[in-house]
This record gives C-alpha cells, sequence and structure tokens, in this order.
C-alpha cells in the first residue's frame, strides 16, 4: 500500500464556530480522523490541510503533516475540495513524492472507524473503483415524500402514493466522511462505488445539537464494543 489521507480543515469549513478545533469529549475534533487514519494503518502519510495556526498545531501533535493553503488560495477556493487536492499534489510533487491512494477525509467526521477506512479500502481496490465514498440509507422511502406550499401537501411522486414502503427502492445518500480516490485521476474519474454505512455511524455537524447527537452516537459505540 501507497497511501495518503488528506485531511482538510481550512476555519471556517463547517457552520460551527471553530467546527475544526472545538473539543469534542477529550479532544479536539480534527484529532479523531487523524488517529483513525493512523490506527488503520494504510497510509504513508496523513496531511491535515490548514490555514490557521492553531489547526497546524492539534495536527503536528496528534502525528499528522500540515500543508499550509493560507497565502495561495482565495478563501472561496479553501472549501472546493477537487481544487484543494490538486494544490496538495502538487506539493507531492515538488518534494518527490508519488502515491497510489488518495483518502480525502473531513475534519469534523467524527465516527469514522479504522475498520471504516480498512474495509471501504478493500472494497475500492477489489471494484477498481476510481472514486469509493460511504453512504447512507434514507431512513424513509424517498419516494413517498411532499412537497409543500403554505402549508398545502402534494406528493412529489403520486404513482407511488397506494405502494407499500418495503415495495420501493431504497434510496441513499453521501455520508460525508471521507472518500477514496486514485491519486492520478483524482475527482474526474467515473467509476464510482458507495459503501454503505449504518445511519448510527455518520453525523453531520451543522449546528450546535448535531454536537450533542455525534456525542450520543460516539459513547453508544464505545459502549458497544465497536473499533475506536
Amino acid at each position: 500500500m501507497n497511501n495518503t489521507a488528506i485531511i482538510a480543515a481550512c476555519a471556517g469549513s463547517t457552520p460551527v464556530r471553530d467546527g475544526n478545533t472545538r473539543i469534542f469529549l477529550d479532544k479536539p475534533v480534527l484529532a479523531y480522523p487523524i488517529e483513525s487514519a493512523r490506527n488503520s494503518g494504510l497510509f504513508n502519510e496523513i496531511a491535515v490541510i490548514a490555514d490557521d495556526q492553531k489547526t497546524a498545531d492539534i495536527a503536528v501533535k496528534y502525528g499528522a503533516s500540515v500543508y499550509s493553503i493560507q497565502s495561495e488560495t482565495s478563501r472561496q477556493e479553501k472549501f472546493i475540495m477537487p481544487g484543494i487536492i490538486e494544490k496538495v499534489k502538487r506539493k507531492y510533487c515538488d518534494n518527490d513524492k508519488q502515491f497510489e491512494a488518495i483518502c480525502c477525509m473531513y475534519a469534523t467526521a467524527l465516527l469514522i472507524k479504522p475498520d471504516h477506512l480498512k474495509n471501504s479500502y478493500e472494497f475500492f481496490i477489489k471494484q477498481k473503483a476510481d472514486i469509493l465514498f460511504p453512504t447512507v440509507r434514507f431512513s424513509y422511502p424517498i419516494q413517498r415524500g411532499f412537497r409543500m406550499s403554505d402549508g398545502k401537501i402534494e406528493m412529489l411522486h403520486p404513482e407511488y402514493y397506494k405502494t407499500r414502503s418495503q415495495d420501493l427502492e431504497p434510496a441513499f445518500y453521501d455520508a460525508q466522511q471521507f472518500y477514496w480516490i486514485k491519486y492520478d485521476s483524482c475527482f474526474s474519474g467515473q467509476n464510482r462505488y458507495g459503501y454503505e454505512l449504518d445511519e448510527s455511524e455518520v453525523q453531520s455537524i451543522g449546528v450546535d445539537m448535531d454536537w450533542k447527537i455525534a456525542e450520543l452516537k460516539y459513547k453508544l459505540s464505545v459502549t458497544h464494543g465497536l473499533p475506536a
């Protein structure tokens, strides 16, 4: 294996104030994906993309390299993953580094476990995928959804009005935790796969309440003896 993990942690990349460096239970948020990447044993390098000293210091403390983009990237560009990855690849090239695969990770992906990374990587290799990322099944069929206007309800797909929920095709959404991509093609690859996770294993961080939910899910995973 010759892989690199790249964790995007620019200030302001999350709706929650100081979302990448805020303390979650007993350590900064950013520490969790770094430790999961380290404990997976999959990576030759773990790089954190940072644009402030506080984030950089946390990254180094927990065993990651730091690639600063503060002086060379506009605020808008900092949050566009494909462009950021290309900038880091150019830095790798300048340092005579070459990898086979990149795992792009979000700094707030608190619930990533080493086994998630290892099992998804095995599937990524088995399928010869260009891109693979974790997905979550919608808990209720989206075909039974409604639109509302001033309280008035109208089915989005009235043809499914009498169809039993269990007879409808499952739908999935992007868990927004990490992305395995081929180093050469990056996000331009078309051979794309999903790796299903349970809803209890993911949590987006958009508002303060999400933190409380993430804490409950994390504690539940520890209580049930899941790999930390």
